[in-house]
């Protein structure tokens, strides 16, 4: 995940932290070439540091436990938001917790009812999960992506398409919008029956099932220079947190990453759906892309919706 920063006034800065609760050994951290690696060592969700006075200070946590600059014990979260002062955003909790989800497990294939979408969960718990640009086995993989996410996480794949033995899935990779092949037997497949919708005109966040508004709510947004991104994207990861930090209980991880700010130490930015320490900003065009929920809200969200479900952001 992503750590904490200070920054010169008006300083637009970013930095990596961890979610996890213990270290990891260094042949855990995953490569980020291009093409065949998923870019893994971290993930970047942004934030904008303000402070009146004070010099950058800029820490990084990799997967591998390596600190640089911060106090390892702190482990903030920068996503898309603006926040005075690094302690804002929270201790790393002691556990990572994902709630119980309504995604049911069908076996092969299901029918998807109206309003629900496909989910496949990669079989593997270690290593590589191959994925093909097309769908032909004989071919060399384009991506490998770690098997555990980078929120140490199932890997979970929208399903776009059911060709028989391959499934077109929406990845996790840059650019956005990038789709991927992948057999049909190196997954298990389940049916989420939500779909959650944000407005960016309102702003509104909705979430549906079975074609039928369950509840909507207001969120902030991304800023002018740094919108949040319009598309159809699915949820990789739900991340329990810090309750009194800026990020909220709970930090939803997308599928899509900031279409203004490429790379952050070399490592993707990160669009989310968390909760906040400032309610009166919601409705507001305030973050750097992430979609901020009242904490209310956002644990409701997280304690609804399963991992793979889509989210469409429209105008």
């Amino acid at each position: 995940m992503v750590g904490c920063a200070e920054a010169a006034p008006s300083r637009e800065v970013a930095v990596i932290a961890s979610n996890r609760s213990e270290d990891r050994p260094d042949d855990r951290a995953r490569s980020s070439e291009p093409r065949l690696r998923s870019r893994t060592a971290a993930v970047v969700l942004l934030a904008l540091a303000t402070v009146t006075v004070g010099a950058l200070a800029f820490g990084v946590l990799t997967r591998s436990g390596s600190v640089s600059g911060r106090n390892e014990a702190t482990g903030q979260l920068p996503l898309s938001d603006e926040f005075e002062s690094p302690e804002a955003s929270g201790a790393m909790p002691a556990t990572t917790t994902r709630p119980a989800t309504t995604t049911t497990e069908v076996d092969p294939t299901p029918s998807i009812p109206p309003g629900g979408s496909l989910v496949a969960t990669s079989l593997q718990t270690e290593g590589e999960v191959p994925v093909w640009s097309t769908p032909d086995a004989d071919s060399e993989p384009a991506w490998l992506l770690p098997a555990e996410t980078e929120f140490w996480g199932e890997r979970h794949f929208l399903v776009l398409e059911d060709a028989g033995d391959w499934l077109r899935v929406s990845l996790p990779v840059r650019p956005n919008g990038t789709e991927g092949w992948i057999p049909k037997d190196d997954v298990s497949m389940s049916v989420s029956t939500y779909l959650v919708r944000i407005h960016l005109d309102q702003p509104l966040l909705e979430v549906w099932q079975d074609d039928r508004l369950v509840f909507e709510t207001t969120p902030a947004i991304g800023n002018e220079r740094a919108p949040t991104p319009l598309g159809r994207w699915y949820i990789r990861d739900i991340l329990q947190w810090d309750p009194a930090s800026v990020y909220g209980p709970w930090v939803l991880a997308l599928s899509a990453f900031s279409e203004h700010i490429e790379q952050i130490n070399g490592s993707d930015a990160v669009v989310a759906i968390h909760g906040t320490n400032r309610p009166d900003l919601l409705g507001q065009r305030v973050s750097l892309g992430c979609i901020r929920l009242s904490n209310d809200d956002v644990t409701r969200l997280a304690q609804t919706v399963p991992a793979g479900t889509p989210v469409e952001i429209v105008a």
